[in-house]
């Protein structure tokens, strides 16, 4: 049986650090996507916000990472990437970020906003 890892958001750009590893640039950008759902016992609508850690390499197939701007609408597709690292304090801690394999910064933005 195949296995899958794949995940798909569309959200809006909330941050983004440009960086290098070699000569191979990276950007770590975060992202918010936003969940309306009713809640019956107090009758009005609820506003879930999840935010997530994604990291884009720049490949030749990709669009160029320096044109993400905070506030733009954003389609990707990666994976997720658990981590394990030891903080200042030596306390292990896990994260975990989505990989992106491909995206595309969306000419319409979605019905969210930061």
């Amino acid at each position: 049986m195949e296995q899958i890892n794949k995940v798909e958001i569309l959200g809006i750009v909330g941050g983004i650090s440009v960086y290098t590893q070699g000569q191979t640039p990276f950007a770590r950008v975060s992202v918010v996507t936003k969940q309306v759902y009713y809640q019956s016992a107090s009758g009005t609508d609820v506003v879930e916000s999840t935010w997530h850690s994604v990291v884009i390499n720049q490949t030749r197939n990709m669009p160029d990472i320096n044109t993400i701007r905070k506030g733009d609408a954003i389609h990707l597709v990666g994976r997720i990437k658990n981590n394990k690292y030891t903080d200042k304090d030596g306390q292990e801690r896990y994260s975990s970020d989505i990989i992106a394999q491909a995206y595309e910064i969306m000419e319409e933005s979605p019905a969210i906003t930061l």
